[in-house]
């Protein structure tokens, strides 16, 4: 059997890809499959795929992250300057 990959993206209504699935061949199954969410204010909050989920987390209304949970890892947390420039990152 010849394997061809193919691809298929969903989009919300901003444009956004929300979904994607691949499949390894015209007739097999759906072998990665991502869902991302979004929050209020157009920010990715959440990516879900077979392997686990990414989440992350803001500073307040801006689009600073503060902290980015994956499954089976330590949390990486980040910090600004006054300026609002990364300054460092830690595992914790």
């Amino acid at each position: 059997m010849t394997k061809r990959q193919t691809s298929h993206s969903a989009y919300d209504t901003s444009g956004r890809r929300v979904e994607t699935a691949v499949t390894e061949s015209s007739d097999g199954p759906a072998v990665t499959n991502s869902v991302t969410a979004y929050d209020f204010l157009g920010r990715e909050v959440c990516v879900a795929t077979p392997l686990g989920v990414t989440s992350n987390f803001y500073d307040g209304a801006s689009s600073r992250v503060l902290r980015v949970t994956r499954t089976g890892s330590p949390d990486t947390l980040y910090a600004y300057d006054a300026l609002g420039n990364l300054t460092q990152t830690a595992l914790d």
